[in-house]
């Protein structure tokens, strides 16, 4: 099974190749896409040999009526069944739960670190661009073992909350330091 990240389309294609082994040359390639906004981001975590873990809970309108939400395409080359016995098919596409959860393993020698990384939160709409492009091309990178997203967006999200009230008060300080400055000038010009 392969996965493929669409950061300008915001998706996530599966892909399942099944080989016939009673004939030669013929096999089934079957895939289905998951669009972001049918998907929720759990998590992206590194684990200690590079290799990448994401978690994704599929939303509860595209697992229903046999995975309506999801695009599948199928393609057969040669003369074969009309269909081979597919996991994706059968497990995912077919599935009426009304939740799921995929967690998908990716394997360090299949991945270019970082950039896999980039790739994987563009096609999610977990980063910009801009933030994109800085961990494409980023120098000095640390590796991904002990990557774990949902902390660090955690972090982001307390260090935003502290910066807004520090700004606030900022303002505070500032809107009373002027209201004092025209107190002050009206007592001047009541005295002369």
């Amino acid at each position: 099974m392969d996965v493929i990240f669409d950061p300008i389309g915001n998706a996530m294609i599966l892909r399942e190749i099944i080989s016939d082994p009673t004939r030669k040359y013929t096999f089934w390639n079957f895939s289905v896409q998951l669009d972001a906004a049918n998907l929720h981001f759990m998590n992206l975590e590194g684990l200690a040999d590079g290799s990448l873990i994401l978690t994704a809970r599929i939303r509860s309108s595209a697992c229903a009526v046999r995975g309506s939400m999801m695009s599948v395409k199928e393609k057969i080359s040669g003369f074969a069944p009309p269909r081979l016995q597919s996991k994706l098919y059968n497990d995912l596409y077919l599935c009426d739960w009304p939740r799921q959860t995929l967690q998908l393993f990716l394997p360090e020698e299949r991945l270019v670190e970082w950039k896999t990384v980039a790739l994987i939160l563009k096609s999610f709409g977990r980063i910009t661009a801009d933030q994109w492009s800085d961990m494409v091309w980023m120098k000095d990178r640390p590796s991904v073992a002990g990557l774990n997203w949902r902390a660090i967006e955690r972090d982001i999200k307390i260090y935003k909350n502290r910066l807004a009230e520090l700004k606030a008060k900022g303002k505070q300080k500032y809107a009373t330091g002027k209201e004092n400055d025209i107190t002050l000038l009206q007592q001047d010009s009541a005295i002369a």
